[in-house]
């Protein structure tokens, strides 16, 4: 089946994409974005020796965004503790929380919590560093704005 691509605002009642029909109510709007961001990883205690590749995807469908990274440690040097995770686009309410999963050593589950308005605390599930030489860190957090 075609795709088919929309990228911006729609105001009105109804949208036709291929076979599917959506209803928006009268007076609501419906909008789609999506980006690229920094993702920002600090140490709690010490310093990553080297980092691989790093990346964040974004988009906003209405008032819901979903933010993913991926961060690979080539060397960890003296970094423990947790991360803190910035450069988000979107600035999430109070209380957000993602998750994610270390794939490239332990395959530990990740754990994402709000640590201000613009900072995620970024641990294993039973609060442990994360980190270690050839570590990648993915992790997603959904929220509404």
């Amino acid at each position: 089946m075609p795709t088919q691509d929309f990228k911006g605002t729609i105001n009105g009642n109804t949208i036709t994409a291929g076979t599917g029909t959506v209803t928006i109510a009268a007076g609501k709007t419906l909008s789609y974005d999506e980006g690229t961001w920094t993702p920002v990883f600090t140490p709690s205690a010490g310093a990553i020796t080297a980092w691989g590749t790093i990346t964040g995807i974004w988009s906003k469908i209405g008032r819901i965004v979903t933010i993913t990274f991926s961060a690979t440690i080539t060397t960890n040097g003296t970094a423990a503790g947790y991360f803190l995770l910035s450069g988000m686009t979107h600035n999430p309410p109070t209380g957000a929380t993602g998750m994610g999963q270390e794939i490239g050593v332990s395959g530990k589950p990740l754990k994402l919590r709000q640590y201000s308005a613009t900072q995620f605390i970024v641990s294993t599930y039973d609060g442990l560093y994360p980190g270690g030489d050839g570590a990648i860190l993915a992790g997603t957090i959904i929220y509404e704005v």
